[in-house]
């Protein structure tokens, strides 16, 4: 959702009997300054948002303009993942097989 709601998770993690990532993996949208200076550094998807910013003016203007009909717009703009310290694997063979069709792919977490 936004960058102040995955630090206000990250707080009542801690107030629990839980540790990121041990029990418990996070992901935040959008990189931002302070995600790499957390206490855990945040796993983030980064998305290209001077791009973005730049082909919605260009749309604005091509539209103010009378440039182009008042089509829907699809731009698919590749994102990144920025791994840091705030996520972790999954232990394959402890708790997920899926080697049988009856394996549950959800496992409970120990």
């Amino acid at each position: 959702m936004n960058n102040l709601l995955v630090i206000g998770a990250l707080n009542t993690i801690r107030e629990k009997p839980l540790h990121v990532p041990r029990d418990i993996s996070i992901i935040g949208w959008d990189d931002f300054y302070a995600a790499s200076h957390l206490r855990t550094p945040l796993t983030v998807v980064d998305q290209p948002a001077g791009a973005m910013a730049t082909l919605a003016a260009e749309h604005l203007l091509r539209l103010t303009s009378g440039d182009t009909a008042d089509q829907p717009l699809e731009i698919l703009l590749r994102c990144s993942l920025i791994v840091r310290e705030s996520c972790r694997a999954l232990n394959q063979t402890k708790n997920c097989s899926l080697e049988s069709e009856k394996a549950d792919p959800f496992p409970a977490l120990p």
